[in-house]
């Protein structure tokens, strides 16, 4: 068995948390896809190196997908490397709702049936000690619930911890001020070095890590699983690397607390792992599901609450008949009940049709308040109308289909779909999509002369070039002329301010090619406003 060594003179600790997902209705094809090109290579990556372990959080929308479509081999890995101790599986809400602006019933539902659903199928390789909540949205409620359904930690971006990047202290445990309830804190720039696809080697990731590190310190790095294979071919090679790499001592995040024992309380931030300091300044942390400057969000909101509305209605109705359906074991009882042939007039007939009636609303309700079509609703800047269309018509089905709906709720409920639908195609044909993205990407177009030259720091510009030219030079001198190219034109964009995309390309990209505190030290000057405004995920919101 491979044996923890000391790397750099540190004895690291890494836990690399990874989260898949796909709605509840994806196509099978786009699942085909995204197994074949991702879950398939990681899990086998992970079994061809039993030394490796990685934290995972699969909801249980996806599991039940891989069940639907026959995809055995999958669930017998994961029931492998999860009894193996590989995997350790986390919980999360099943139809991945985002639980901050989700009603409290609605949270704790959501985690039950994901729990009900991942340990019928996964069996006892199913066992969460932690909670993932989706998109690592958090807010100041969610502790004690999370606490009081069993959880001993929560996985939150570093952001949370005091509201603006790298104050985590990794050489502690954190808890929860006011509960027992642990957090750990996602590093944020490991995250993005190794999501973004700047590090493509260990030989480079080992450099970063040797700068950022300090004696005793661990590291919990966090990502769309997705990321490795099918939003980025051939990055999964970097993560195959890492498994096999002896330098890096790959724990799971519940093995963290049993090597640290200093507890540190904090009480975290309201954010999710995409927020900025600047988002939380301005109170629009959450503005991917709820912009206040989107009336699209209000409409979907408004709808959505009206939905619950009738499903609450229908789940006190005395005619029901059975109050075990107020409970989770009534309706898994009432899924699989069958019932004897009676009149349509007997009691026993309209019971049954009001259970029938419950249990359909109840679940289209679950998979309707999937962040999904909240989130591609944003323009800043992802965009669907296919993806509005679909959340905004199955709302609009439980409030047509709910006995209890009125014609003035229906007529209410027709017109916000309307709204929202007529909205999205006008926004599209005018291209106010295109604009409302270009504004919420415009301060990280600032082009990086004005950023320094422009902000009386002349130095930090002239260091980026003299670096650049140093490294065409270096190139040429090599025959690799076509490296040496790269760094002429991005040098000529920067003198000519034509690199609003590529600024922070250049940069990242020099990271690895001269070393990371000869970098950190021509940079230092304007670090602190551009971590201010860099979300957390570098494919989100600029």
């Amino acid at each position: 068995m491979r044996q923890p060594r000391k790397f750099l003179e540190i004895i690291m600790y890494w836990a690399n948390f990874l989260h898949i997902y796909q709605p509840a209705e994806q196509q099978p094809d786009t699942l085909e896809a995204v197994t074949a090109q991702c879950y398939r290579p990681l899990l086998e990556g992970l079994q061809a190196n039993p030394d490796s372990k990685i934290t995972l959080n699969i909801n249980g929308a996806l599991t039940e997908l891989f069940e639907k479509h026959d995809y055995t081999d999958i669930l017998d890995l994961l029931r492998q490397l999860g009894s193996g101790g590989q995997i350790e599986f986390t919980s999360s809400a099943k139809y991945h709702a985002f639980l901050p602006l989700t009603d409290r019933d609605e949270i704790i539902r959501q985690i039950k049936i994901n729990d009900e659903t991942n340990l019928r199928i996964l069996g006892d390789a199913y066992n969460p000690r932690g909670f993932f909540p989706p998109e690592m949205g958090y807010t100041p409620e969610l502790a004690p619930l999370i606490e009081a359904l069993g959880f001993e930690w929560i996985i939150l971006d570093e952001i949370a911890c005091h509201g603006e990047v790298e104050r985590v202290d990794y050489t502690k445990l954190h808890s929860i001020e006011g509960t027992s309830l642990k957090v750990f804190f996602r590093e944020r720039r490991i995250s993005n070095l190794i999501m973004s696809a700047i590090a493509r080697t260990p030989e480079t990731l080992k450099k970063s890590i040797e700068e950022d590190m300090q004696s005793g310190k661990y590291i919990i790095t966090a990502m769309d699983g997705e990321t490795f294979g099918h939003h980025r071919p051939g990055l999964e090679g970097l993560l195959f690397d890492i498994f096999s790499d002896p330098a890096f001592n790959l724990i799971t995040i519940s093995e963290i607390a049993q090597q640290y024992t200093d507890d540190q309380p904090v009480t975290p931030h309201a954010s999710t792992w995409a927020s900025s300091k600047a988002d939380l300044e301005r109170g629009v942390q959450f503005l991917s599901w709820s912009d206040p400057d989107n009336e699209i969000h209000a409409w979907q909101h408004e709808l959505t609450t009206l939905a619950l509305k009738k499903i609450k209605e229908l789940k006190n109705a005395p005619e029901k008949g059975r109050s075990d359906l107020d409970s989770d074991r009534g309706v898994r009882e009432a899924r699989s009940k069958r019932y004897s042939t009676s009149t349509a007039s007997s009691p026993g007939a309209k019971n049954e049709d009001m259970n029938q009636i419950w249990t359909s609303l109840r679940e289209q309700m679950d998979v309707a308040l999937a962040s999904d079509h909240y989130w591609w609703a944003s323009a800043k800047p992802w965009w669907s109308v296919e993806m509005i269309e679909d959340g905004a018509y199955r709302l609009l089905n439980i409030i047509r289909q709910a006995p209890s709906t009125s014609d003035e709720e229906k007529q209410r409920a027709a017109l916000l779909y309307e709204n929202i639908i007529s909205t999205a195609f006008d926004w599209q044909r005018t291209g106010k999509i295109r604009e409302m993205a270009k504004q919420q990407n415009e301060a990280l177009r600032i082009p990086f002369k004005d950023r320094t030259v422009g902000a009386d720091e002349p130095w930090v510009y002239k260091a980026f070039t003299d670096m650049m030219k140093r490294l065409e030079d270096e190139a040429a001198e090599r025959g690799e002329y076509e490296q040496a190219v790269l760094w002429r034109d991005a040098s000529h964009k920067l003198a000519n301010k034509l690199d609003i995309y590529e600024a922070m390309n250049a940069i990242n990209l020099l990271r690895t090619k001269i070393p990371h505190d000869e970098v950190e030290q021509t940079i230092i000057d304007y670090k602190e406003e551009y971590l201010r405004v860099r979300g957390g995920q570098p494919e989100q919101r600029g």
